[in-house]
This record gives C-alpha cells, structure tokens and sequence, in this order.
C-alpha cells in the first residue's frame, strides 16, 4: 500500500504521518526531508537559492524519483509531501494512479496559530505580517483547493486523537479504487 499526505502546510501530514504509518506497519518519508538529504541543503535555503519555481521542480522530480525508481518504489509506504506538491507539474496525477492519496485538512486560523513561531522555516510565509497570516493562508487554501479535492480521503486535523488516527489509517487501509 502507497499512501500520500497532501494538504496545506502546518496540518500535520508529518506528524500524523507518522502515527498513520506506524499504525499500518508502514516507513514513514516526509518529501521535503528526502529533497534536503539529496541536496545537502534546507527547503528554505533552496526556496532562497532557486525560488519557489525551482523548488517545484526539485520536489516533482524527487517524488517521480522516489514512485519509480527508489527503493521504496516497490515496497508500501506513508509519504507526506509539501503542501504545494500537488499542484505542480503532474505530481498529483501520479500520486492518484500509485496509491490512496489523503488530504488532511485544517482551519485557517489553526494553521496561523500552528505556525506562527515557525515562520523562519516557511519560506512562503517568513514575510507575510502574523496578524495577514490566517487571510493570506485562507486565500492560499483556495488556490490549491482544486488540487486538494482530488484526493481519495480526507481527514480533519483539527482534534486528531489517536483513535481518530488509527481509525483514519484503517479507512486507508482499506480503501479500495
């Protein structure tokens, strides 16, 4: 079983993830550790270096990389992915013809309140003023929103226990195409 964690930054496709994974029996891989392994550099210093285009296009290559040609290729795994990762190149239609893609969702607001003291870490958020942040992540939602519909499942962070989360992983498990 492939899955994939898509969704909006700061809603807890790593951290859930991995609970996800481990409930299933599954390696956890978050995208953007796997992008700064392969670089030798952070998500943020490439987003300085090569801007947001050039990033997407290291992310989609390293997910295309990653479905066909890494180890992982031919085993079963949870992968979390940016939050923009879907909505470039064709990285959503392959994430949909692979395995079960999941989009965890989150509020606006709780995003802001999630992020806010990691604003550093977030190159498309480091400049944006904390009190535009909820409107700025709304409007940023909806930009991706198209993408993020296409997933198989959705899950809501907002209050994720653990028996919501191994409740989810078993919707994961067994949902079937």
């Amino acid at each position: 079983m492939k899955v994939f964690l898509i969704g909006y930054m700061g809603v807890g496709k790593s951290t859930i993830g991995k609970r996800i994974a481990a409930h299933l029996g599954l390696p956890f891989v978050d995208l953007d550790k796997q992008i700064e392994a392969e670089s030798k550099i952070s998500v943020s210093e490439l987003f300085a270096i090569r801007g947001e285009q050039g990033f997407r296009e290291i992310e989609s290559r390293q997910l295309t990389q990653f479905i066909e040609g890494s180890t992982f290729s031919e085993n079963d795994f949870v992968l979390a992915t940016g939050g923009g990762a879907p909505c470039h190149r064709i990285n959503m239609q392959l994430m949909l013809a692979t395995g079960v893609v999941a989009w965890l969702q989150l509020s606006p607001k709780a995003i802001a309140q999630r992020l806010q003291n990691a604003k550093t870490k977030r190159p498309l958020l480091e400049n944006i003023p904390s009190d535009e942040m909820p409107g700025f992540i709304e409007n940023h939602i909806a930009e991706r929103t198209a993408f993020y519909e296409r997933a198989h499942l959705t899950f809501n962070t907002e209050n994720a226990s653990a028996s919501a989360i191994a409740a989810f992983a078993e919707r994961l498990r067994n949902y079937s195409r």
